[in-house]
């Protein structure tokens, strides 16, 4: 099980009292506006490789899928994406002087959230067997302001967002002044670049496939609600998605033009098993959507289904010979032997 404390959120109550104790740095408001779901299936009938969902879901013994239901969400905007948006030096000390993971929503952030929070309730579940949200206070002040009657939030380091190292708190044009090799190692091989300091995606993978080891232990079958950051929702989606290292960098061009790549403010990404026209369950999560639930012109509404690659040895050696060898072979081994020779 995912080591963290229990937050029991009624009322916001629970959440506010760790959060309360770091106030908004001056330049934001600081105003804010403060059952278990029997979600087993029965599995009994198989069609087409689906399972059927019954109206009486019990789990059957023995039985481990994942969960039905894994909806992750990213956190509401906070101060210090506004920061590095606006690079305000003038309140980069006051920046400095906060670990990251102590950043506090903007007004705007919390607006997001409650917006999100209802959507959330309206559209998917009002309850879920399991609540997760990172330990950073962005995530955890956004779990609050979901304000989900009787949820139990359990706080997990395996969700704090991606560790920057000495990128942090640069912006883009910063980190190419004062880090240029580095950024150029990262634009050759994003996938298993770390910053000085920091952390790969590679890196990053590991930490989501220890969450969804648990899940897949622990949630069979089970609706289950995530709230983290933008680099870690990616890293589940490249583990859900079986997206490979040769995909990432398209999978990263993606995020800039495709609606369901988005990963805004409180976007929520919902993975599912229950086919969303036929009602049945897979055996495997299959179908995603992603809403922006304050602004639905960022959303892609539409469920999109996706699976597994398999490759043939033909196709693996299609996907290779896009890259030509840098080394003339032939004119290789035969200096080899030349040296064998002698």
């Amino acid at each position: 099980m995912i080591v963290g404390k229990i937050l029991t959120v009624s009322n916001l109550n629970k959440i506010y009292s760790i959060v309360r104790n770091y106030k908004n740095i001056k330049f934001y408001s600081k105003e804010i506006k403060t059952k278990k779901e029997k979600t087993d299936f029965k599995v009994e009938k198989k069609k087409d490789g689906l399972i059927e969902i019954p109206t009486t879901p019990k789990e059957p013994a023995g039985a481990r899928h994942m969960p039905t239901d894994i909806v992750l969400v990213r956190h509401g905007e906070s101060e210090g994406n506004v920061y590095l948006r606006k690079s305000n030096h003038s309140f980069k000390e006051t920046f400095i002087n906060r670990p990251t993971s102590l950043w506090r929503l903007t007004k705007k952030g919390r607006e997001q959230a409650n917006t999100t929070g209802d959507w959330i309730k309206k559209n998917i579940s009002s309850q879920f067997y399991r609540y997760y949200t990172s330990e950073y206070l962005r995530a955890m002040e956004t779990a609050a302001l979901f304000n989900i009657p009787n949820a139990h939030w359990l706080t997990a380091t395996y969700l704090r967002e991606r560790d920057w190292g000495q990128f942090e708190l640069l912006t883009n044009e910063e980190r190419w002044e004062r880090f240029r090799l580095e950024m150029m190692r990262r634009k050759r091989d994003s996938f298993y670049f770390a910053p000085p300091g920091g952390e790969s995606m590679a890196q990053v993978l590991v930490r989501v496939d220890h969450v969804l080891s648990i899940l897949h232990s622990e949630c069979s079958h089970k609706k289950i609600l995530i709230v983290s950051h933008g680099e870690v929702i990616s890293a589940f989606m490249i583990r859900l998605e079986k997206i490979s290292q040769i995909q990432y960098k398209e999978f990263c061009e993606s995020h800039k033009t495709e609606p369901h790549r988005l990963l805004n403010y409180c976007q929520v990404v919902h993975y599912t098993r229950i086919n969303p026209e036929t009602k049945q369950i897979s055996p495997n999560l299959k179908w995603v959507r992603s809403v922006c639930p304050w602004n639905i012109k960022k959303s892609d509404l539409n469920w999109r289904e996706f699976g597994r690659t398999f490759y043939t040895n033909e196709k693996i050696l299609e996907v290779v010979s896009k890259y030509p060898p840098l080394i003339d072979s032939e004119e290789d081994d035969l200096e080899d032997d030349l040296e064998d020779d002698s």
